[in-house]
């Protein structure tokens, strides 16, 4: 049996933990990447337009945003430890 051989194993055992980990891995990402286009558009719909309104709006967006980057890796690494402890017994 090959290095690759247990690697796969393990991974195919913990496909369901090491495929939500990758998922929420890759929102975070994602949201990690956008966030200055964000800002970018904060900046250009509400501060550049003296606009109050829109940006508190934008300011939530952003704060949602915030909140989903926070989850999306606490939870993704979760998933990947659980599914390294799992696979580790």
């Amino acid at each position: 049996m090959s290095g690759r051989d247990v690697l796969w194993g393990t991974v195919r055992g913990q496909g369901r933990r090491v495929s939500v980990a990758a998922v929420l891995g890759c929102v975070h990402q994602f949201g990690e990447a956008m966030t200055p286009v964000l800002i970018g558009v904060v900046i250009d719909q509400a501060v550049a337009g003296r606009d109050g309104g829109r940006l508190v709006l934008w300011l939530g967006v952003l704060a949602v945003v915030y909140v989903c980057l926070s989850w999306s890796f606490r939870l993704g690494a979760l998933a990947g430890e659980r599914a390294a402890e799992e696979a580790g017994h």
